[in-house]
């Protein structure tokens, strides 16, 4: 066998996934007899690691154009593993689960950066999202978010929701 594929699931960033994984796909590609192997981070990039004679050498991480529906579902995965919380995201505020569990939802900071402006709480849609990510930001930016998300406490969100329940939100 040349080639071992390694799934990874560790939302860290991605220089940290591959030195603590590292020893695992070695030992993994070795006791398959591999000459080279590859992993796959959370955002599904790829690294490509070879054997060079009694040494391992990774080659270098190909990213991935992340696409708005990468983004919106690693968002729900963060979001749902820490109800009643928000993930900053640099040109949105805060982003947050409506209560179905599903709808994303979006607000900015009022003046004071601490409470967030219901009256511009409007659904996350795909209308400022470009070639990976959101307009005014940077892809590496919009990955960040997802590798090493900001979340802040929203104690009152389950009444902000329902205060919003009625509304449509296009």
């Amino acid at each position: 066998m040349e080639l071992v594929r390694y799934a990874l699931t560790d939302p860290r960033n991605d220089c940290e996934w591959v030195r603590s994984d590292l020893d695992s796909m070695i030992a993994i590609a070795e006791r398959e007899g591999a000459t080279q192997f590859q992993g796959f981070t959370i955002l599904r990039d790829v690294v490509q690691i070879e054997k060079q004679g009694d040494r391992w050498v990774p080659g270098p991480l190909q990213v991935r154009s992340l696409s708005y529906e990468d983004v919106c579902g690693h968002y729900q995965r963060i979001l749902s593993a820490n109800p009643g919380c928000g993930l900053q995201v640099a040109s949105h505020g805060l982003v947050f689960l409506d209560d179905d569990g599903i709808t994303l939802l979006r607000a900015p900071y009022k003046d004071d950066g601490v409470t967030i402006d219901e009256d511009e709480l409007y659904e996350l849609d795909g209308d400022v999202f470009y070639y990976g990510h959101w307009e005014g930001e940077t892809p590496e930016s919009t990955r960040a978010d997802i590798l090493s998300p900001t979340l802040r406490e929203i104690p009152d969100l389950e009444e902000i929701l329902s205060r919003n329940n009625s509304r449509t939100f296009f």
